[in-house]
């Protein structure tokens, strides 16, 4: 997916996978980067959704630290 939208934007892209604990782990790492425009979470709906519910303590709140900017389907 990074080189296509490397190609896209014009613009190199880094595409760094954090795997474990169901999106938990990156959830976090995107949660506590730099707010500085050129960071984008790709989130799957049990990162964002799912893990509220089955988790008690998460390293983040999805409404509250994120803002959408698409809807993929």
């Amino acid at each position: 997916m990074a080189e296509p939208l490397s190609q896209r934007s014009g613009q190199p892209i880094v595409c760094e996978n954090r795997t474990g604990v169901a999106g938990s782990i990156a959830t976090e790492a995107g949660v506590r980067m730099a707010p500085e425009g050129y960071a984008l979470l790709l989130a799957t709906t049990d990162a964002q959704v799912v893990n509220r519910l089955l988790y008690a303590r998460l390293p983040c709140d999805p409404e509250r630290d994120f803002t959408p900017h698409s809807n993929l389907r």
